[in-house]
């Protein structure tokens, strides 16, 4: 509950210690349905401030946890928005080989 507030209230660092707090404390404890919720709420953070790789981190360690949990219901949504953010991480990459490419041009002419 924390790490959502801090991350609605914009304090997107605090938000992030928050949540590695939840999952390590989750983990600790065994409650592994727990952790993945909270990796797949990290993760959600990460999409939200543009951190996509980190979201794709987090994401995956929350289907590891649907799996184990045995939700397949879970895991199922969590591949779905893998797949968005593959895409939208290709896409940047893309973008970005594509702005290199042109700022070469104009710096070798």
């Amino acid at each position: 509950m924390e790490a959502e507030l801090k991350s609605h209230g914009g304090k997107h660092d605090e938000a992030m210690t928050s949540y590695v707090a939840s999952i390590g404390s989750a983990k600790a404890s065994g409650f592994i349905n727990e952790q993945g919720l909270a990796c797949e709420l990290a993760g959600n953070h990460c999409k939200k401030v543009g951190d996509m790789s980190g979201a794709e981190n987090y994401l995956i360690q929350a289907r590891m946890c649907y799996t184990e949990w045995g939700s397949q219901m879970r895991v199922e949504s969590i591949d779905r928005q893998l797949v968005l953010i593959k895409r939208s991480i290709r896409d940047t990459t893309f973008s970005k080989m594509e702005e290199d490419k042109e700022t070469t041009l104009r710096i070798s002419m």
